[in-house]
């Protein structure tokens, strides 16, 4: 009698945590969906679709697409690109970027790509193009406006971005295998570039030049160029010049406008790269509407201050792209269905 008193004892207490841990993932799966955005508590609902396939060639060729609820009309696009150069990262580690851009009435599609153990260049820029492709070839089952896209990175995501706005049309990226999207446009109509290198051929020189990085460890030279090219970017300089975003300027029929922004005190990718892309857009006439902002002390990635300088990427895209109006009538649909 004892022995079946705790058979049931032990059947109760399992299926009491079965019922917690039931509740514990509904709430995680609710708290999803309610991003907290500001210090005074404010939320924004929002729907999301996880693991869009934009092409399939590759299991990394994936994006999420977050959408704010209610709002009127299409929504304007912000791509996210996330930065680990080109060796690691994921589109699941930028909520601090990309709940205020939702709060602010963008959509969002955060974005994977191969990354340097599957896949050197030009695979990374390939992948965030037919990204752009099929975002725009589904605008209309998404309810984004395809004229309205801009892409936003940090670091190798940075990079990235620059390269989505200054190679639309470029034949050098066409890739049959990845995503054709019935011939859809990958150009974007606006960027932000946070501290990403452009020039893998003057980057270690420029970092050696910069007293708050020395002395510069051997280990600490060319370490992006290596990871996209595979091999030190002075063995192979056409290579490297190839992927230089500044390459791709003199042919170039437009430019949308571009924020950078760096810290001056960036060891990791010094603030010079970015003078040398502001540089070069003014002298190639593509830099009218390009802004560039040394943030002082600031270093490199969440040294950067990220969250203290979102205000300023919101102001560039509201104006550079819009954003959609808020409405009060019904919601769109139910959080987390997907569209049909």
């Amino acid at each position: 009698m004892r022995l079946e008193t705790v058979f049931h004892e032990r059947r109760r207490r399992q299926a009491a945590r079965g019922i917690l841990l039931e509740l514990l993932t509904a709430l995680a799966l609710v708290s999803a969906c309610f991003l907290p955005l500001d210090a005074d508590g404010a939320e924004a609902s929002f729907r999301i679709d996880r693991n869009l396939a934009y092409a399939n060639l590759s299991s990394a060729q994936k994006l999420d697409l977050y959408r704010p609820l209610g709002r009127r009309g299409a929504l304007p696009l912000v791509i996210y690109i996330h930065g680990g150069g080109f060796r690691f990262g994921s589109k699941a580690g930028a909520w601090n970027l990309i709940g205020p851009l939702l709060k602010a009435g963008f959509a969002v599609a955060s974005i994977d790509y191969r990354l340097s153990g599957e896949a050197r260049f030009p695979a990374q820029i390939v992948d965030v193009k037919a990204a752009v492709r099929f975002l725009r070839a589904d605008a209309t089952r998404y309810r984004l406006d395809p004229h309205r896209f801009g892409a936003f990175g940090g670091s190798a995501g940075g990079y990235l971005a620059t390269m989505l706005a200054v190679t639309a049309g470029a034949p050098a990226f066409a890739d049959a295998r990845v995503g054709g999207s019935d011939g859809s446009s990958s150009s974007v109509q606006a960027a932000v570039d946070w501290f990403g290198p452009v020039d893998f051929l003057s980057i270690d020189a420029q970092r050696r030049s910069s007293p708050p990085c020395l002395p510069v460890r051997p280990k600490e030279q060319s370490v992006a160029g290596n990871n996209l090219l595979g091999v030190a970017p002075a063995s192979v300089p056409a290579s490297a010049r190839r992927a230089s975003p500044i390459s791709y300027l003199a042919s170039a029929h437009a430019v949308p406008s571009i924020l950078i922004e760096h810290g001056s005190a960036d060891c990791r990718v010094p603030p010079q790269q970015s003078r040398e892309l502001y540089r070069a857009l003014r002298a190639s006439g593509h830099g009218g509407s390009t802004r560039i902002v040394i943030v002082a002390g600031a270093g490199h990635g969440p040294r950067f201050g990220t969250v203290a300088q979102m205000p300023a990427v919101i102001r560039f895209f509201r104006k550079q792209i819009g954003n959609a109006s808020a409405t009060t009538g019904r919601p769109l649909a139910r959080v987390g269905r997907r569209p049909s």
